[in-house]
């Protein structure tokens, strides 16, 4: 537990925002959001090499903080996203309300 936390935003050395993916470091943890539309401009391949490169550079420039990314990944495979940065996925079901519910709109908790 850090003593004395603060909250910064962080951005990679080769920061494209063609990916719509935010970092932030709190004390020694950096969390990132993600929003992969159902439709990019981009290729699969090329968000999880950015991605895989991005959780590089943090491991390589901050040794022993923990990463953590989240977000709306709507169909890229999470699967992939662990194998290409190494993360573990802990959250193994659909966390929007509307896949529970039935609801015709998407609410995402």
């Amino acid at each position: 537990m850090c003593a004395r936390c603060s909250v910064s935003l962080w951005t990679f050395s080769t920061d494209n925002r063609v990916f719509e993916l935010l970092w932030a470091q709190v004390g020694c943890l950096f969390v990132g959001v993600l929003y992969h539309p159902p439709k990019p401009s981009y290729t699969t391949d090329s968000l999880l090499h950015y991605l895989e490169s991005t959780v590089n550079e943090i491991e390589r420039d901050y040794p022993g903080a923990g990463v953590v990314l989240a977000g709306d990944f709507n169909r890229l495979s999470q699967d992939s996203v662990a194998q290409r940065t190494g993360l573990a996925q802990i959250v193994h079901q659909h966390t929007s309300l509307w896949l529970r519910l039935g609801l015709q709109r998407l609410l995402d908790l």
